[in-house]
């Protein structure tokens, strides 16, 4: 019968004992690659209590991060009539609020990501309404990465479907922001085909 060698490119915590992966678990508890990873390994090892009760709790968390994925948002804006909907825009928005501003008056980039950053990290004050609130999430998660980029994707389509012969600065900074966000916050965290715009 032949051998099988595993290599660590495989199994790359093949030589991790459970203590180390309960760690490496608890540091990347929203990283799904590292997890699913930690989960394949605990596959291979005895069903000792402590390595069950890992196994399925980062089960558990696979399944939560599944549902967190979201497509992240275009910012191209075919057709239109060069207007904005009817809906019922607040007065001023949250990013507004916090003093994000772009454009040839607006920030420096600098200025803006940490902004941006602050917004995603940390824990908002009431801007509006509860209701209004309640669409931006908790921090660091995935609703409140998906309400930042969302935001910034519409108002990026809405500056574009204005007037299609003004490419602004603004619109520049949006798209430079969101790919930002995209880098720091989505990639490798929630892998999925990125839409093409």
């Amino acid at each position: 019968m032949p051998r099988f060698v595993t290599h660590s490119s495989t199994r790359p915590h093949l030589r991790d004992d459970i203590g180390e992966l309960e760690a490496i678990a608890e540091r990347n508890w929203t990283n799904a690659s590292v997890l699913f990873e930690i989960f394949g390994e605990l596959g291979y090892r005895n069903q000792r209590k402590r390595k069950r009760k890992l196994k399925d709790k980062i089960y558990a968390r696979l399944i939560q991060i599944a549902g967190e994925y979201f497509r992240w948002p275009t910012t191209a804006a075919p057709g239109g009539n060069r207007r904005l909907s009817g809906m019922l825009w607040p007065r001023e928005g949250l990013l507004a609020y916090l003093g994000y501003h772009v454009g040839e008056r607006g920030l420096p980039t600098l200025e803006r990501r940490a902004i941006l950053d602050s917004v995603y990290l940390e824990s908002l004050p009431t801007v509006n309404n509860p209701i209004y609130m309640a669409d931006w999430g908790l921090p660091r998660s995935s609703l409140r990465l998906q309400k930042i980029a969302e935001s910034l994707a519409a108002f990026c389509r809405n500056r574009k479907r204005s007037d299609r012969r003004f490419t602004s600065a603004a619109v520049a900074d949006w798209e430079a922001d969101l790919a930002y966000l995209k880098e720091k916050y989505y990639d490798g965290v929630y892998s999925f085909p990125w839409p093409r715009t």
